[in-house]
């Protein structure tokens, strides 16, 4: 039987994500985990554990909603980090706010609150969403719009551009 290397010699090009892993996410190994739940949430890398541990063990933060200096140490980082988010995606404060929210079922939340939803509108969501987005479709259907869903498509699992086109209404309001 042939080798994974010698019937994919492509896969030698994943060397650096071994690399990655051994020295990021060892903790996975040692724990004999495979993690796959990306979409719910991210694993953090063994540097920002460091990095994070070095900052709280250096640095007082208080509740952010007060008024004293580790209220002020901790409002400060909080900005810093949204102006480092805008920043990253080019988007301008005038235009965008960063919400930060415990997980991703709080954020699909939020827009489904504040998204205006309306009878005659589209939700579009792929066949593939995390739990907390398939929600979406209660907010919307109690606005009246319609949830539509594009099918994946095999064996790549990826979106038909086309399908997309055809499930957005042709003339939103």
């Amino acid at each position: 039987m042939a080798t994974i290397s010698a019937s994919y010699p492509e896969y030698e090009e994943t060397a650096r994500l071994d690399e990655l892993r051994a020295t990021e996410y060892s903790y996975l190994d040692s724990q004999d985990h495979v993690y796959l739940d990306y979409t719910g949430s991210g694993l953090a890398a063994a540097s920002q554990f460091r990095h994070h541990n070095e900052r709280v063990a250096r640095t007082l933060f208080g509740n952010p909603h007060s008024a004293n200096p580790t209220s002020a140490a901790a409002t400060e980082a909080i900005e810093r980090t949204r102006a480092r988010v805008l920043a990253h995606f080019r988007a301008s404060p005038a235009e965008y706010a960063v919400v930060f929210t415990a997980n991703a079922t709080g954020a699909a939340r939020l827009v489904g609150e504040a998204y205006p939803f309306r009878r005659g509108s589209r939700l579009v969501l792929t066949a593939d969403n995390h739990n907390s987005i398939n929600g979406l479709r209660e907010f919307a259907a109690a606005r009246g719009a319609k949830t539509t869903y594009i099918p994946l498509q095999q064996p790549e699992l990826r979106i038909n551009h086309a399908d997309i086109i055809s499930a957005l209404p042709s003339d939103p309001k």
